[in-house]
């Protein structure tokens, strides 16, 4: 997803990301919510701040990975994200 406004977008994000959580449901599928992670990409020259603003699924919050974060990278189905 992508928007100029930083806390619009997280706002989109959690809405779509419920509609997905329906969707798994009707569906007889699950998600561990421990297990997703999410990353904000930017141009260099742009700098947001998102202190405050997280992603949740099922009352779970997701980890961010990138620069100043816990975690630096992340592994999608043996693709190594950084």
């Amino acid at each position: 997803m992508s928007h100029y406004d930083m806390h619009q977008l997280f706002s989109n994000a959690n809405m779509q990301i419920n509609n997905l959580l329906k969707w798994f449901c009707a569906n007889k599928l699950s998600l561990n919510a421990r297990k997703i992670k999410f990353i904000v990409i930017r141009p260099n020259d742009r700098h947001f701040d998102i202190t405050g603003l997280n992603t949740y699924i099922d009352n779970t919050m997701w980890k961010r990975i990138g620069n100043n974060c816990e975690e630096k990278s992340a592994n999608v189905w043996e693709i190594h994200i950084d």
